[in-house]
């Protein structure tokens, strides 16, 4: 079982969350009314970015503060939570105030879902830090699917069993899903270990030192991430702007096509990676050194691997997405270029997640942010190619600024070369093997 507190624990948690999210979809555009949806379409990424800024950047520095600094768990909970429920308090009051002014429950129910999604996001940073997977399961796995569950229930009794179609008010699903998760928060604090009066101090301790220290620590990376988001806004608006609708629509199938590799590999790495950083930098730099080389090499050999068996199989997969749509093989392999430099920014940029130098972090993104604008602009003329080109120069210029910092503060020799020559090889090896493979069977079968 060993194998689950690694990326495949997380890489399955992403799954189950991904699925329940996918059949989510329909079900609201089935059951809410047209307002509703057009409602929640706007409230869904708000609840996402809102959730990150009034966190505080406290998630990030949870994950520094217990693996590397070795802090005593009680007391970073216990600050933490403090913090964040003085937020949670000015929430409540806004909303409260605002309900009184607009007469507007879905102002109030809004912010109770923001409050919910702080508190649950910090516990997910928590059970990342502490590597706990029954925590980080309740919080990312269970929620969604308890959500549908409930839904489907609710809009089923309610419909008479689905005789009547968009009937529902976003406010009954605000109402549920802030239950729901509301619970889940609940039983994770009354019912894990972390939590046992019998086995820690209950009483409160609240480090103001702790907190300060942690969102000068955690807030340049809140900045960063949300400027990586822009960075994705910002070629999807110039795409949508300035070139056809059907090349706007290739670019994004093939987007979400080639987000099956990156969703992964990529993503669970970097929840995973995130905090067993820290915890081999506390073991001494050259455990640090020989444990992020190996994953490094091992991460890039199978993410080549699975573009490999991706790129062979696009045709196919493109087809799925949007039949009738002809699969583009340079585009994809771009765009699967974008999440391999994104993964290799992960796993160099030790140096600038340590105290007092994560605001480097806010230049890299900026730069990156930059060199997408410029690039878009200049490349519109190859359409969805170009501007997919212009994505994976700003990632490599990301890359390179990150690692030139990176090892500035924090040297390291990271066998980047090596790493990437061993993605190389194994993609071409598997690419061949795979493809000549798939003729064949075609040949026989078909």
């Amino acid at each position: 079982m060993k194998i689950f507190l690694g990326p495949f624990g997380y890489a399955i948690a992403n799954l189950f969350s991904a699925a329940s999210g996918f059949v989510l979809v329909p079900l609201l555009t089935r059951t809410l009314s047209d307002d509703g949806m057009a409602s929640w379409i706007v409230m869904e990424p708000a609840l996402v970015l809102l959730g990150q800024l009034l966190m505080l950047g406290l998630g990030h520095a949870v994950l520094q503060q217990l693996c590397e600094a070795k802090l005593d768990r009680k007391n970073v909970f216990y600050s933490h939570i403090s913090a964040l429920s003085l937020v949670s308090l000015g929430c409540l009051i806004f909303g409260a105030a605002a309900l009184f002014i607009f007469d507007k429950n879905t102002v109030l129910l809004f912010l109770l879902n923001v409050i919910t999604e702080v508190m649950l996001g910090y516990v997910i940073y928590y059970a990342r830090a502490s590597n706990d997977l029954k925590i980080y399961y309740s919080a990312s796995v269970a929620r969604p699917l308890l959500i549908v569950i409930a839904w489907m229930t609710v809009s089923y009794i309610s419909a008479s069993g689905w005789q009547q179609n968009n009937n529902e008010s976003i406010e009954n699903f605000l109402l549920i899903r802030f239950c729901i998760a509301a619970f889940i928060f609940a039983v994770i604090i009354w019912g894990t270990a972390v939590f046992d009066s019998k086995k820690q101090d209950a009483r409160a301790v609240f480090e103001k030192n702790l907190v300060f220290d942690a969102i000068k620590f955690g807030i340049p990376l809140t900045i960063a991430s949300a400027l990586v988001a822009f960075q994705d806004f910002l070629v999807r608006y110039l795409l949508a702007n300035f070139v056809r609708q059907d090349i706007l629509l290739e670019y994004y199938v093939h987007l979400k096509a080639v987000a099956l590799v990156g969703n992964f590999v990529v993503s669970p790495l970097a929840i995973w990676w995130g905090a067993e950083r820290y915890r081999a930098m506390a073991k001494g730099d050259a455990h640090f050194n020989e444990r992020a080389n190996s994953v490094m090499i091992k991460s890039c050999a199978l993410y080549a691997f699975l573009s490999a068996i991706f790129l062979v199989v696009l045709p196919w997969t493109i087809n799925i997405f949007s039949p009738g749509m002809q699969s583009s093989m340079l585009l994809a392999s771009l765009l699967l270029a974008v999440p391999f430099t994104q993964m290799l920014v992960h796993l160099t940029n030790a140096g600038l997640m340590r105290q007092g130098v994560t605001k480097y972090q806010i230049v890299v993104q900026s730069l990156s942010l930059v060199t997408v604008s410029i690039g878009c602009v200049g490349l519109l003329r190859w359409m969805g190619i170009g501007v997919a080109g212009a994505f994976l120069l700003a990632n490599l210029m990301a890359f390179s600024v990150s690692y030139y910092l990176s090892i500035k503060f924090y040297p390291v020799r990271y066998r980047v070369v090596r790493s990437v020559g061993a993605a190389g090889f194994v993609f071409i090896v598997a690419y061949f093997v795979i493809n000549l493979t798939a003729v064949s069977f075609e040949r026989i079968w078909l």
